[in-house]
């Protein structure tokens, strides 16, 4: 599917971009991705960014993975099991967009999350 080509494309690049800054001296800045619920609930996923770390010599927690609400309640129990262990592995993990809509307190409160991004519309209310 074109749409993991253009995701795997975008991991790539982050961790590409994120051994290049740590090369010119600007070291462990982190790097935010957002992913879609198709490319995250990709079983191919978790092998790739094992092979990204090993290449590009990173450590996980300089990238940020953004999940949107949508993708988290796609596959609830598929989404958690991957989070784990991708956090295992050391990444970081962030939802972008909460309150918009598809929110749910007991979600949040079972997924590994270190960043909420509250989204504007709620933040007015």
């Amino acid at each position: 599917m074109k749409i993991q080509k253009i995701g795997c494309w975008g991991l790539k690049k982050a961790f590409e971009i994120s051994q290049q800054l740590d090369n010119l001296g600007f070291k462990h800045l982190k790097i935010a991705v957002n992913l879609s619920a198709s490319q995250f609930l990709d079983p191919d996923l978790l092998p790739f960014l094992r092979e990204q770390i090993k290449v590009f010599n990173r450590d996980p927690s300089q990238i940020e993975l953004e999940l949107t609400e949508r993708t988290v309640v796609a596959d609830i129990e598929q989404t958690l099991d991957t989070m784990r262990q991708l956090k295992k592995m050391g990444f970081i993990f962030s939802t972008d967009d909460f309150g918009t809509g598809y929110s749910s307190l007991a979600y949040l409160k079972q997924m590994p999350v270190d960043i909420i991004k509250i989204d504007k519309v709620l933040s007015q209310v």
